[in-house]
């Protein structure tokens, strides 16, 4: 291997984050596919390349893709997002209250592992449709509403507030149990 080669492979490894992140909230808004104004708000177009271009230098190497209120219950978007962002990601989605059984065995197949309940901008009648939460770590990249957007130190802020040990759980293994991923073969199971 040539010098020059050798150091640019090493640069490329320096720069690499340490950490393996599950992002375990975030947002693709595809203006290909429908968009609904919700509350006076229609969010712009961040596509999954825009998506992933900030993602991935955060050490983001799987994740839950969830629908946005302005989505509706649409999954189309869904649909083309999963395939392509392949092994280890999933879908958090939205369904209508009667929401037959066959829709939600044919949203698991593409790899749909929650559903999302959003209390404010949401489409449920009451908490107490809420069934279980659950505590992970998530960007909510882009963002689109939130009055302090993520930043990447929020990532550091994580790991110096639980430590190196209770950050990796939240980064990585409780995402990946919950969303059901083989953390070897990074499949969806």
């Amino acid at each position: 291997m040539k010098r020059r080669a050798f150091l640019a492979g090493a640069a490329t490894l320096a720069a690499a984050p340490a950490r393996r992140i599950f992002d375990s909230h975030c947002h693709i808004i595809d203006h290909r596919f429908p968009i609904i104004e919700n509350q006076g708000y229609t969010p712009p177009d961040f596509p999954l390349d825009a998506y992933l271009a900030r993602a991935r230098p955060l050490g983001v190497v799987a994740g839950a893709v969830v629908s946005g209120s302005f989505q509706g219950n649409d999954r189309t978007w869904l649909m083309d997002a999963l395939p392509r962002l392949g092994r280890g990601w999933v879908g958090v989605t939205q369904i209508p209250n009667d929401c037959p059984d066959a829709e939600i065995l044919r949203l698991n197949a593409i790899g749909v592992r929650a559903i999302r309940f959003n209390v404010f901008r949401g489409q449920i009648d009451s908490v107490a449709d809420i069934v279980s939460m659950a505590l992970v770590f998530g960007t909510d990249i882009p963002s689109t509403r939130a009055k302090r957007p993520f930043e990447p130190s929020d990532i550091d802020l994580v790991e110096n507030v639980l430590g190196t040990e209770l950050a990796g759980k939240a980064f990585w293994d409780n995402p990946t149990r919950l969303y059901r991923i083989d953390t070897t073969s990074g499949e969806r199971i």
